[in-house]
């Protein structure tokens, strides 16, 4: 977090795509960095997708292989492309699911 860049509350949350509301209860509960700079609440870029992608792993690791798979794919997807299509995501999730199971 040493040199990460910092972007306040509104423009962290347009960023990873939640509310600022969603964001700033993330922060209030701890689950997110942040600093206080007078009464403003900075977020470090890096720092708050790091922390959102580790908890997002665990959640995983949870879930069952088909699910697991299914929410990499939206979030490798959505990552590289925020406008992919639900029907990107069905035609590569499948596909996944195929070699998965040995090419059935």
């Amino acid at each position: 977090m040493e040199n990460d860049k910092l972007i306040n509350l509104k423009s962290m949350a347009r960023m990873i795509g939640v509310k600022p509301e969603s964001l700033q209860a993330e922060a209030d509960a701890g689950r997110v960095p942040f600093v206080t700079v007078g009464e403003e609440r900075l977020f470090p870029v890096e720092g708050v997708k790091q922390s959102l992608y580790a908890r997002a792993q665990v959640v995983a690791m949870k879930l069952d292989e088909r699910t697991r798979i299914f929410v990499q794919v939206i979030g490798e997807l959505r990552t590289a492309n925020p406008n992919v299509t639900n029907d990107d995501i069905d035609a590569e999730f499948r596909k996944r699911l195929k070699k998965q199971q040995g090419g059935k």
